[in-house]
């Protein structure tokens, strides 16, 4: 695993897919009633294929949890100090954390995944952090 990357990129990858809902439109759609708190809903979506030098790292973690589903190539998560591998058909849902967080593309087989930030106020008790396949479920 390398974790040196030179030349990070967040976005901009060939190919991508991505939809991002403004908080404040968010916010707005609640406050009105068209979203109800207990409700899960989408704040952000997307595909990045192959995704050369992917680099994110959030130093206050992130307000929503995120589903990725890498489908090819692999990547790297760090969470609460431990350090995961997402391979082809793996998936993971990282809860919402104030904690510092960081993910990236292997350098040599860069993954291509897709990715949903997701919440709701049913989930502030906790989400769990889940990985697994199609064929199995891992919590930690």
């Amino acid at each position: 695993m390398r974790t040196k990357i030179s030349n990070k990129k967040r976005d901009g990858f060939a190919g991508e897919l991505l939809i991002s809902i403004p908080q404040n439109v968010l916010a707005g759609a609640i406050q009105k009633g068209q979203i109800l708190p207990h409700q899960l809903y989408v704040s952000h979506i997307g595909y990045f294929p192959k995704a050369l030098y992917h680099y994110c790292q959030r130093p206050q973690g992130c307000v929503d949890n995120i589903l990725f589903y890498c489908v090819q190539g692999k990547g790297y998560y760090t969470l609460a100090g431990h350090t995961f591998t997402l391979n082809p058909n793996q998936y993971v849902i990282v809860p919402a954390t104030d904690k510092p967080l960081v993910y990236w593309s292997d350098t040599e087989d860069p993954w291509s995944i897709y990715w949903v930030h997701f919440t709701s106020d049913a989930l502030q008790a906790g989400l769990p952090h889940r990985s697994g396949t199609r064929s199995a479920i891992h919590s930690s």
